[in-house]
């Protein structure tokens, strides 16, 4: 169990169902924050969200955000949940595991769309908030990491993943458990 550190802080996790963004939620949920999971799958989502087993502390919006009109579709959510955010951790992730010379257009714009202009547009919309709300400083924690897009192989992306999710745990939180990325 964690030791409150986050007590009383709303941290929203986007890319929250995915391995990295489950991990770092239950991290946060241990450590005592209330927890908003942002991710498109559903399934996951909820499964996260009834394994964390507090419905008042995590709670989650299952939507696809591909543009700034769904992100303020977003923001509508949460002022519907009451929450004025403290901390962001986005971990959205697209990664295509194309060799370098055979990986297309498409593809790229794809993990770059995910990976980079996501990541730019959820940051606004929460950093609007937090502006909005006079609260005080926003934690923005970025996960998502474009390193594919510029032929480092997959093991040493994973490596670059691993690395970030436990410095950052270990730096100011116990890790709760090894999260696997490969």
């Amino acid at each position: 169990m964690g030791n409150g550190r986050l007590t009383g802080k709303n941290a929203i996790i986007f890319g929250g169902g995915g391995r990295i963004g489950s991990a770092t939620a239950r991290c946060f949920f241990e450590h005592g924050a209330h927890v908003l999971l942002i991710d498109r799958d559903e399934e996951k989502a909820r499964a996260l969200a009834q394994t964390l087993g507090d419905p008042s502390r995590c709670r989650y919006w299952a939507q696809s955000i591909e543009n700034e009109r769904d992100a303020e579709r977003l923001s509508d959510w949460i002022d519907t949940q009451g929450v004025v955010p403290d901390i962001l951790v986005n971990c959205p992730a697209y990664i295509s595991r194309a060799p370098f010379l055979s990986s297309s257009i498409e593809e790229f714009d794809k993990q770059m769309h995910t990976n980079v202009r996501l990541v730019l547009i959820v940051s606004r919309v929460i950093a609007q908030k937090m502006a909005k709300a006079k609260k005080g400083k926003l934690s923005l924690i970025h996960i998502s990491e474009p390193t594919r897009l510029l032929s480092i192989s997959y093991a040493v992306f994973c490596l670059q993943k691993k690395t970030t999710l436990h410095t950052l745990l270990t730096c100011k939180l116990r890790t709760p458990s090894t999260t696997e990325t490969a």
